[in-house]
């Protein structure tokens, strides 16, 4: 099926501990970057940074190396930014 728009999904689990998953749907191909930041807004993972196709796609994000708390993840796909929060519970 044609996807009708892009999509940023909530990530499972959540809380989550030390991985998570997130989906993001793509309604055609084109550039994408998704990225994770700290409460601070510091960037702490780049998970997607680069082209990808039309449908629905699933990145890790691996927070083995970071602290229990807050933390935000941002897709950015042509002139649209979407934005979600996830919680690490170590």
């Amino acid at each position: 099926p044609v996807l009708s728009e892009f999509k940023l999904s909530q990530n499972y689990p959540n809380p989550f501990n030390p991985f998570t998953e997130i989906r993001f749907a793509m309604k055609r191909k084109d550039n994408v970057n998704i990225t994770v930041y700290n409460a601070h807004g510091q960037r702490v993972a780049t998970l997607v940074d680069g082209e990808k196709s039309a449908g629905i796609h699933t990145v890790t994000f691996d927070s083995k190396l970071h602290s229990s708390g807050i933390y935000f993840y941002r897709m950015n796909v042509g002139d649209k930014i979407f934005q979600k929060k996830m919680l690490l519970i170590k």
